[in-house]
């Protein structure tokens, strides 16, 4: 009976050992905001022309040989004229980033051009997480007993065997355990 028991240790620890290498993998994607890029661009005209039939804001009377040609309001041409405009237009904003572009024109002009891009790094965690735990245990009891044993885990609940003597008597223990 005695080789039994030793014989059924043995094959624990090593049914233990090999089914305690498999994990399992657990991957974790997250989506980062870096460090924001942003530039400023001084806008240079690369083509002007004049149209050909101009709108103009309608209030002043212009005559051509007592002829009316067109009722125009220049307060309104001067104040359109000297009126700063901003403009803000999100270009895009996807799992890649978002892009931001700002311009002011004034006078006729655009005066500024500003970007601001803030890229987005996906990120994978991959951990591995294993199943099967095992362990080995030694004790002893105020009893005068001695033991020594092992186990594994699944998860979070273990099985464990242990072979305990006190010299005189002897015997197997065999315990269920759980992780908190």
């Amino acid at each position: 009976m005695k080789s039994y028991h030793i014989i059924l240790i043995i094959i624990s620890f090593i049914v233990g050992f090999f089914i305690g290498r498999k994990t399992i993998s657990e991957e974790i994607t997250v989506l980062v905001p870096q460090k924001p890029i942003s530039g400023h661009i001084q806008p240079v005209p690369v083509n002007e022309s004049k149209p050909t039939n101009p709108v103009l804001p309608m209030k002043d009377t212009i005559y051509k040989e007592k002829i009316v040609i067109q009722v125009v309001d220049t307060a309104k041409i001067i104040e359109d004229y000297q009126m700063l405009r901003n403009y803000s237009e999100m270009l895009f904003d996807n799992e890649f980033g978002s892009f931001r572009l700002n311009s002011e024109v004034q006078y006729n002009k655009l005066q500024v051009i500003d970007y601001k891009f803030i890229p987005i790094q996906k990120v994978t965690t991959i951990s591995k997480k294993k199943v099967f735990t095992p362990y080995i245990r030694g004790s002893y009891s105020t009893l005068g007993y001695f033991g020594a044993g092992g186990g594994v885990y699944y998860y979070d609940l273990g099985v464990d065997i242990q072979y305990q003597t006190d010299l005189a008597k002897k015997g197997i223990e065999i315990g269920i355990n759980y992780k908190f």
